[in-house]
């Protein structure tokens, strides 16, 4: 792990301001508690009913969040999108794109 992604995680926690002392399932309830009282984790939940691509989820954080944001709406959606499969693995699965099949030019003659 990274210096800076040790420290990254170090300011979400602290954010969530953790009661000491938590078990493994306390901690993992406690944060499934915080990310579902989020407004914007609520307005991505609603999007994800029909598939939401990695682009309009970070127009929807962009959207929300604007110049208070601390990170690029990339990293901001890679992170969330993370803790969400993790802590809430039985609501939310990540789908592999689809390749597209494009016809190119011809380079055999």
């Amino acid at each position: 792990m990274t210096t800076s992604a040790w420290e990254s995680g170090q300011k979400d926690l602290e954010r969530l301001r953790l009661p000491k002392g938590l078990t493994r399932d306390a901690f993992d309830a406690y944060i499934v508690t915080a990310l579902k009282r989020v407004d914007v984790v609520k307005e991505i939940d609603r999007l994800a009913d029909h598939g939401l691509p990695d682009a309009r989820a970070q127009t929807v954080l962009e959207e929300r969040l604007g110049a208070s944001a601390p990170y690029p709406s990339t990293e901001m959606w890679r992170v969330l999108k993370g803790w969400l499969v993790h802590f809430l693995g039985e609501t939310y699965r990540l789908e592999v794109g689809q390749e597209v099949f494009v016809k190119g030019r011809d380079i055999s003659s």
